[in-house]
C-alpha cells in the first residue's frame, strides 16, 4: 500500500474532519497497547525491549498532535499544512513534537529557537562542549535503541578517531520506576482524545477556535492557555466535551503548547568541518 497522509490535504473540512478523527482513534488504540506491552516487559525485567516498545508509544502518541496540528493550520496556508501531515512519517519530526510536550516555554520564540536546535544534523558537546562531534541526538538515540552499530568517535580532525561495536542501549535505567512513568506526549494525546477534542465535531471546534490565530515570535504561554480554555468551554457549550478529570482538563489547558505547522522539522544540515573550526578556535572561557 502507498503512502497517502498528504491526500488529506485535498478534503473539504467535513471530511478531514471525519477521516483524523478515525485516523486518531486507531492510534490512540495503538498507544495503549504498547503501553500496556511496556509494563508487562519492566514487570518482568525485560528492560530493552520496554525501551523500543516505549519508544513507538511516543512516535505513535506524537502523530494525534501532528493531525491535530493540520487541523489547526489555516485553509490558505497549503504548505504548511502538506509539510505538516508530511511529519507523520518522519522519526526526527515525531521526536521533535514528542519533546516540544515537555517544555514550558515563555512564548512562540522559544519553541522556534528550540526546535532548530533540536534538528540540527550534528552538534558539539562534550565536557568543554566542544569536544566532540555528534549526530542528531533525536535520530541517534533512537538508533542506539534499536541497532547494533559500528562507529567511529571524532577525537581526531578529520573524524578518524577510534572504531568500536556500539550495543543497543540496554534501556535499564527504564527500571521499576522511570520506566512507569508515562511520557508527557501520551498523556497529551489521550486527553484531547478523553475530552472528544479528536471527534469530527471537536476538531471542527478546534479549527473555529485556532485557525485565526496568527502565530508569531512574540505570541506568549498565556495567549495558548486562554485559546486551550475557551476550546474546553466551546467543547462543554456544544454538549461534546467528554467525561474527564480536573487533571485531563488542567493537562490541556496549561501544557498543550503552540502548533507546530509554522516549522519546518527536517534535518537542519550542518556541515562537520563549520563544527572543527569552532572547536580549533575554542579557548576555556569563551562560551
Amino acid at each position: 500500500m502507498e503512502r497517502a497522509i498528504k491526500d488529506l490535504c485535498q478534503f473539504s473540512d467535513t471530511k478531514l474532519f471525519q477521516e483524523v478523527a478515525t485516523g486518531i482513534g486507531h492510534i490512540i488504540d495503538a498507544v495503549n497497547e504498547l503501553d500496556s506491552a511496556k509494563h508487562k516487559l519492566l514487570n518482568a525485567e525485560h528492560f530493552h525491549p520496554a525501551r523500543i516498545i516505549a519508544n513507538l508509544a511516543t512516535e505513535e502518541a506524537a502523530k494525534v498532535l501532528i493531525l491535530v496540528d493540520a487541523v489547526r493550520c489555516p485553509p490558505d496556508k497549503h504548505k504548511e499544512k502538506s509539510r505538516t501531515l508530511s511529519y507523520f512519517h518522519e522519526h526526527l519530526a515525531k521526536g521533535i513534537y514528542a519533546k516540544v510536550a515537555d517544555w514550558r516555554p515563555v512564548n512562540f520564540a522559544e519553541i522556534m529557537s528550540g526546535v532548530n536546535y533540536e534538528r540540527r544534523e550534528y552538534y558539539l558537546d562534550g565536557p568543554n562542549d566542544v569536544d566532540w562531534i555528534f549526530p542528531n541526538s533525536i535520530t541517534q538515540q533512537r538508533e542506539d535503541d534499536l541497532y547494533v552499530g559500528y562507529v567511529r568517535d571524532d577525537t581526531e580532525e578529520g573524524g578518524k578517531g577510534d572504531r568500536y561495536w556500539a550495543p543497543p542501549s540496554s534501556g535499564d535505567h527504564l527500571g521499576p520506576f522511570f520506566g512507569h512513568l508515562t511520557p508527557a506526549v501520551i498523556k497529551l494525546a489521550r486527553a484531547l482524545h478523553q475530552v472528544k477534542a479528536t471527534t469530527p465535531e471537536g476538531l471542527s471546534v478546534v479549527a473555529q477556535i485556532w485557525r485565526p490565530v496568527n502565530m508569531c515570535a512574540e505570541m506568549q504561554i498565556a495567549e495558548v492557555r486562554e485559546l486551550n480554555l475557551l476550546t474546553l468551554k466551546k467543547l462543554e457549550n456544544r454538549n461534546l466535551l467528554g467525561p474527564a478529570t480536573d487533571e485531563v482538563f488542567s493537562l490541556i489547558r496549561n501544557y498543550w503548547i503552540f502548533p507546530l505547522w509554522p516549522l519546518e522539522l527536517q534535518k537542519l544540515k550542518v556541515k562537520k568541518e563549520d563544527l572543527r573550526e569552532v572547536r580549533r578556535q575554542w579557548a576555556p572561557g569563551s562560551y
